[in-house]
Order: C-alpha cells, then sequence, then structure tokens
C-alpha cells in the first residue's frame, strides 16, 4: 500500500502528464477547422478547468497540513475521475466518423491520453 506522501505525487505526476497533453490537444485544435476548432476548444477549456480543479484539490491538501488525506481523498477521485471523463468524451467525440462527428477533422491525440489507463487506485 503507498503512502499518503506517494499516492499524491502519483496523481501530481499524472497531472503534469495530463498538462502536456492538454498542451498537445490544444495545438492540434488550433489546426484544426473553424467549426471543429470552436467545439474542441470548448471541450479542451472543460477538461482544463477539471485539471485545475484537481490541482487545487491536492494544495488545498498540502496547505492543510497534518490533517488525514482521507478527508481529501474522496474530492479527489471525484475531481480526477470527472477530469478523466472529460477526455474520454473528447476522445470519443475525435474518433467518431465524419458522418457522426460534424467537424470532418477528427483528433486522435487523446487515445492514450486516459491518464488512469493501468486502473490504479488514487
Amino acid at each position: 500500500m503507498d503512502t499518503t506522501g506517494q499516492e499524491v505525487g502519483k496523481i501530481e505526476t499524472r497531472l503534469r502528464q495530463l498538462g502536456t497533453k492538454l498542451d498537445r490537444l490544444t495545438a492540434k485544435a488550433a489546426e484544426a477547422g473553424a467549426d471543429a476548432k470552436l467545439d474542441y476548444r470548448k471541450q479542451i477549456d472543460l477538461i482544463k478547468d477539471k485539471h485545475e480543479l484537481v490541482r487545487s484539490k491536492l494544495a488545498a491538501f498540502r496547505a492543510a497540513n497534518g490533517q488525514k488525506w482521507d478527508n481529501f481523498k474522496g474530492g479527489v477521485e471525484t475531481a480526477w475521475h470527472d477530469l478523466e471523463n472529460a477526455f474520454r468524451a473528447l476522445k470519443q467525440d475525435a474518433s467518431a466518423p465524419p458522418a457522426a462527428n460534424s467537424h470532418g477533422d477528427p483528433l486522435t491525440e487523446p487515445a492514450d491520453a486516459k491518464p488512469n489507463s493501468d486502473k490504479e487506485p488514487i
């Protein structure tokens, strides 16, 4: 079983990795057509908001010296799952066939962007 520090460290590492993937998605969205660009930008902005929420919850835990991880873990896990779901939604939309995807410009980058791909508990 991981210690609290190890558990938080793993989450922070995955958040940094997601931040890098978000930057790449933002660049790809900028290259997309106007309609796709607007839709992807909205989805990416939503993901960035969820990313920041997880970061802020971890920062609150670090600032609350001495409080138990259990007091924060539920909120962090919920925020993390919301972030994963937002990435999955973007992936699903981006991989839809052109007929079903009104953008006609699928982004395939999030195929490996699922941050918790090994289903390791948070």
